[in-house]
């Protein structure tokens, strides 16, 4: 059997109801083991570890990711941690019988999926990254939600055309789920 480690984050860590129904997709899933759910209150998020067999975990965190972008309002959201999304960050690792190429693969099939179903912009990262400057998840993150927004909506801005998402509608953050850094 081969298994990914995913430790995706989502940008809430306040509301415990809001948490359950985004974490609650991913109990009791054939394939999938839920290791840990750590909500931090000051930073606003929450970090999910996940382990599973490379089809149930992408169906797993394509699920959780559209109940984030359901319940997560990046307009209103706040906290301390650097985030641009709702869903923030799915980041994928190899763990057993499984290569980085991969994985790598699958990091791809999530990204274009969450694109295709909820048009939410994607960042690749990490091994996926597009470009040098987008391996680095602190460069796709700088200025957070509201300064990335700002730049985006920018054309003039001098840095536009290297801080776009890879996967958009229009090349900008979506006003309510902002953007999703897959990796």
């Amino acid at each position: 059997m081969k298994y990914i480690l995913a430790v995706p984050n989502f940008s809430e860590g306040r509301r415990p109801e809001v948490i359950e129904a985004i974490t609650g997709v991913l109990k009791d899933r054939e394939g999938v083991t839920l290791v840990s759910v750590e909500p931090e209150h000051d930073f606003n998020r929450t970090v999910v570890t996940l382990l599973g067999e490379p089809e149930p975990l992408k169906e797993a965190l394509i699920e959780m990711a559209g109940k984030s972008y359901e319940l997560i309002d990046m307009t209103v959201q706040e906290g301390s941690h650097p985030r641009i999304g709702g869903q923030d960050t799915i980041p994928l690792f190899p763990f057993r019988n499984i290569s980085l190429e991969e994985t790598k693969e699958v990091a791809e099939e999530i990204g274009k999926e969450l694109f295709e179903k909820y048009k939410v912009p994607i960042f690749f990262a990490g091994e996926n990254a597009r470009t040098e400057d987008k391996k680095s998840i602190s460069f796709i993150r700088k200025g957070q939600y509201e300064g990335l927004k700002a730049l985006l909506d920018d054309p003039n801005h001098p840095d536009h055309e290297a801080r776009r998402p890879d996967l958009s509608v229009d090349g900008r953050l979506d006003p309510k789920y902002g953007a999703t850094i897959v990796s």
